[in-house]
């Protein structure tokens, strides 16, 4: 006999999302978590004397996605609109971003956006896009943007990225004003730990510190074994259903390393899945915070003009460089506060997976001297705190998020199908609307699959 109507693996954005709308039906649900947190890849932390919530994971709301701004009026939480000046380095000297925007479209990164969002035809790499459109000298300085754009933001590789799907998720992003980045003012979390607090008890049961080790699997029955974090078995949760909300690495990993750390065994190989995820790739990233003494960086007028601070970036925001370890930085504009959070992605962040958080730490430090032409002696004068998370180390994450490969556009789609009924998957990897690797798309995909799994729970109605 069923213990729960369902069993959520993964208590992140998509699970959250998922038991809320089966619990509002009246379907009990048990919610399985490895962490001992719910949140998933939205990591937030608030150590004693920081002056903002410290975010290790998701940062920003891009654009205004009802999903996060219906929850945050239900909560009562107060979003904040990052906005400041764009900075980038070039021909090493900090410059505004749109310092060239006035060059033409022949060599403009423009251009290349403009290429993508026109594309029509066979759907190819971005890399073979760059090299049939855009290869002559004078594009190099775009080509350069570009790849940074796709490897920063997409966490992705250029030579395996889709441009087809570059183009859905501008559209998408065009949609909900996506060039607008608003951030939680009390931390991502809060809206994720609202969903939490308010399941019901009499229906939810939700287990953290409980890794999920193998889902064992039939038409009408799914029964999962779980385990504490450190191996002792915790025994098995039957159910009428379940819905696997875990990661595109973890499942990946799960699927060709089933022993390793963080894997979860489906029995049988649910048919259709591999190919899928074939087509899906899983972007490495991680990111730091640093906490300073003072904004060094937008010092006071009078402390501009005695010399102390030879480069100064009043208002900024955000700032690029072609940094090789760590490129992206920015702030908490119009926030003030001496934070700076770093960001690495794609193969930059692959090359540091296996660093130590000190190591990475200290290449952040580092990189952040090159990057402000400052002295790291000098740096670290005024570093305060500094905080780490590397997300494709994380077992039970293995990567920042997902993309979607060259020819893989119906992938997220055929990962999503539900098998014999019992068998249902949602995360921000199935997402088929262009929000792949946003919190506002992982809600989406747990709504949807919540409504795939009352049709099959109450078929007929």
């Amino acid at each position: 006999m069923a213990d729960y109507d369902v069993v959520i693996i993964g208590a992140g954005a998509a699970g959250l999302a998922a038991a809320t709308a089966l619990t509002r039906h009246g379907f009990s649900i048990a919610l399985v978590e490895a962490r001992n947190r719910v949140g998933g890849r939205v990591y937030t932390v608030r150590p004693v004397g920081a002056t903002l919530p410290i975010e290790l994971g998701a940062d920003f709301v891009h654009g205004r996605p009802s999903e996060i701004f219906g929850l945050a009026t239900e909560a009562g939480l107060r979003l904040y609109e990052h906005t400041g000046n764009t900075w980038a380095t070039r021909e090493g000297r900090p410059e505004p971003e749109d310092a060239d925007e006035d060059h033409g479209e022949d060599g403009n990164v423009a251009a290349i956006f403009a290429a993508i969002q026109d594309w029509r035809g066979d759907d190819r790499s971005l890399q073979r896009l760059l090299d049939e459109r855009f290869a002559d000298a004078r594009w190099a300085g775009a080509r350069g943007e570009i790849r940074r754009y796709a490897e920063g933001f997409d966490a992705a590789e250029i030579d395996r990225v889709s441009v087809a799907w570059l183009q859905q998720t501008e559209l998408a992003s065009d949609a909900i004003d996506g060039e607008r980045q608003f951030r939680v003012l009390d931390g991502y979390d809060r809206v994720l730990t609202w969903l939490r607090d308010n399941l019901p008890a009499s229906l939810a049961d939700i287990r953290l510190l409980s890794v999920a080790r193998e889902l064992r699997w039939r038409r009408g029955q799914a029964s999962l074994s779980i385990t504490a974090p450190d191996g002792e078995p915790l025994g098995d949760i039957n159910a009428r259903a379940a819905l696997v909300t875990v990661p595109l690495g973890v499942l990946q990993r799960s699927f060709d390393e089933p022993d390793s750390p963080g894997a979860l065994q489906l029995s049988p190989e649910p048919p259709g899945k591999r190919e899928a995820m074939r087509l899906l790739g899983m972007g490495h990233a991680m990111k730091v915070v640093l906490q300073f003494s003072d904004m060094f960086w937008d010092p006071l007028p009078d402390r501009r003009a005695n010399g102390h601070h030879p480069i100064t970036l009043p208002g900024v925001s955000f700032f690029f460089s072609d940094d090789h370890v760590m490129p992206t930085w920015w702030t908490s504009h119009p926030v003030a506060v001496p934070i700076l959070t770093g960001w690495t992605g794609g193969p930059r962040a692959a090359a540091l997976v296996d660093a130590s958080d000190e190591t990475i730490l200290d290449e952040a430090v580092a990189a952040l001297a090159r990057v402000l032409g400052r002295k790291r002696r000098d740096l670290e004068k005024l570093l305060v705190a500094r905080y780490v998370h590397n997300w494709g180390a994380d077992p039970y994450a293995r990567g920042g998020y997902s993309y979607v490969c060259a020819g893989g556009v119906p992938a997220p789609a055929a990962l999503a199908e539900p098998v014999d009924d019992t068998l249902f998957f949602a995360g921000e990897a199935t997402s088929t609307t262009g929000h792949t690797g946003m919190v506002h798309g992982a809600l989406q995909t747990g709504y949807q699959a919540a409504e795939a799994l009352l049709r099959s729970l109450r078929p007929g109605q």
